[in-house]
């Protein structure tokens, strides 16, 4: 009986020829979909000019720890760990564009192992497959990939933590290496942005609905506890940053379905709203495909409830729930749920399960629209849409010149003379952000229209250029300001408008007149 026992488990431990086969081109095409995602994303990456966010970062990055905590706790929204990773980055290479942006990209490449365990998990190899290339070509990854910003490391600890927790609470008995990676992956997590702790709702959500085991409940209880121990550190800084004012408009529902639709690559012009997911604007006719892709995908999924749900909660839940807490106290950043497009690539995936292609002759009958059309056609749309907004990138159609363009215009408007030159900006953000690419010959920006301001140009004749954004008319500590400045230059004795130029990647404008008070 035991050898017969033993015998079975070593011939049933030995792959099969086409088992080694499967797998032998499963990893070249994992391989393949790495090679492409990277040259899609290496493209341009070097361009010249940082945005504004970007800027921001590198500024905090280049700070000593106790400043850059300080300037946290007063200025920022967000935690310290991708900017103490940037100082690595910063040390090699302070001024390398390429080397800024190599860290938001290195990230995004390393989540292609859990997406490909995720779903493979959730949906089965070949939608696994499909996922990946999803994602390879996905326009807002590689929009992301290439910012000096923290959401392409946020996106993969997201995905690694949600990945982690299923298989802790499917397994009887999970061991120490996957209970100890899911409470790294989620501290640090918590360590990378505010809003994070959306997406523990989801895995609360799932134990409640898809885990309700009394081991799953002290184990799930536990992990969370340690990673909240690991985390408090940083509650002070949260709840002074909870606290403070933010840079958000209330979103109304057609942004909700705007960030949505984004993470497909179809999006519109963001309802006049700012931090919007995605810069490319194309027409919404685009989303059939997306969305036939993931009703089929639900379809093929209907005898995995669980992971149906899981990867419904995954996808909609954290947007959903920032959306309606902005109704209260807008913290809508939606780009911080740049995770939850891994569900999405998922679901669609999962639309090809069934997915067969036989050429006959004799007897051929048309093929069903759930198996062969359905996925033909919203496949088709969707590669269309994905190939589309690669080109458009691309093209240049997403190089950002505008920061620099600005600071370069600025100081040739402002040089250096008899008369006074004031920048002021209102645009709410930190001075620091317009001054980086000023030459040394400009005055320095300053934020808003005082009552020192207002003295200063009064003393004398001058020219003053003002910075303004979309931002301006949004946020009233903005507007207020510039509409002082605008009620002060109107009633100037003389003045005459010498520049105005617009940059829409950024949706900047800079004007500057000369004026006698």
């Amino acid at each position: 009986m035991n050898n017969k026992i033993t015998a079975q488990a070593t011939t049933s431990s030995r792959p099969t020829n086409q088992e080694a086969k499967t797998q032998t081109t499963s990893w070249k095409g994992l391989l393949g979909l790495i090679l492409l995602a990277l040259v899609i994303r290496l493209y341009q990456m070097a361009e010249p000019s940082l945005w504004q966010d970007e800027v921001w970062s590198v500024y905090l990055a280049q700070q000593p720890l106790a400043k850059m905590f300080e300037i946290l706790r007063s200025q920022d929204l967000q935690p310290p760990l991708y900017y103490l990773l940037l100082k690595t980055v910063i040390w090699l290479g302070p001024d390398n564009n390429f080397l800024l942006r190599g860290l938001a990209t290195l990230f995004d490449l390393i989540a292609l192992w859990p997406l490909y365990l995720l779903a493979r998990r959730m949906a089965g190899e070949r939608a696994a497959q499909i996922a990946l290339l999803l994602f390879s070509l996905s326009s807002i990854h590689v929009i992301y990939s290439q910012m000096v910003r923290m959401y392409t490391l946020l996106a993969l600890l997201v995905l690694t933590s949600c990945y982690l927790f299923w298989r802790i609470m499917e397994e009887e008995k999970p061991g120490w290496p996957k209970l100890l990676g899911y409470v790294a992956a989620t501290t640090a997590m918590l360590y990378t942005q505010n809003l994070s702790p959306l997406y523990l709702v989801v895995q609360g959500l799932a134990l409640l609905l898809l885990f309700r085991r009394k081991s799953n409940i002290i184990r799930a209880t536990l992990i969370w506890a340690i990673c909240l121990l690991l985390w408090s550190p940083l509650l002070l800084i949260f709840l002074q940053q909870a606290g403070g004012n933010t840079f958000f408009a209330k979103p109304d529902l057609l942004f909700l379905l705007d960030s949505f639709v984004a993470f497909g690559a179809a999006d519109r012009a963001h309802n006049g709203q700012p931090f919007a997911l995605l810069a490319l604007i194309q027409p919404y006719f685009a989303v059939l495909g997306l969305g036939l892709l993931v009703w089929l995908g639900l379809g093929n999924l209907r005898q995995r409830k669980a992971e149906r749900t899981y990867l419904l909660l995954f996808w909609l839940v954290p947007l959903l729930l920032c959306w309606l807490i902005s109704q209260v106290k807008s913290v809508y950043a939606d780009r911080a749920f740049l995770a939850s497009s891994f569900p999405f690539f998922i679901l669609m995936g999962a639309a090809f399960t069934s997915f067969e292609v036989r050429l006959t002759v004799r007897g051929f009958k048309p093929p069903k629209l759930r198996p062969f059309w359905g996925p033909l056609i919203g496949g088709v749309l969707t590669l269309i849409l994905s190939v589309a907004s690669i080109l458009i990138l691309a093209s240049g159609g997403y190089l950002h010149d505008d920061l620099r363009g600005l600071g370069r215009d600025a100081s040739l408007q402002l040089t250096s003379g008899g008369n006074r030159n004031f920048l002021l900006q209102f645009n709410g953000n930190s001075p620091i952000i317009f001054d980086h690419y000023l030459l040394p010959s400009a005055p320095p920006n300053i934020s808003g229209f005082t009552s020192e301001v207002e003295a200063e140009l009064n003393r004398g004749p001058g020219r003053v250029c003002a910075i303004t954004s979309t931002s301006t008319v949004l946020l009233e500590f903005a507007r207020e300001p510039y509409q002082r400045f605008q009620t002060w230059l109107i009633t100037r004795s003389s003045r005459k408008q010498n520049f105005h130029q617009s940059y829409s990647d950024e949706s900047l404008t800079l004007e500057c007149w000369g004026y006698i008070p």
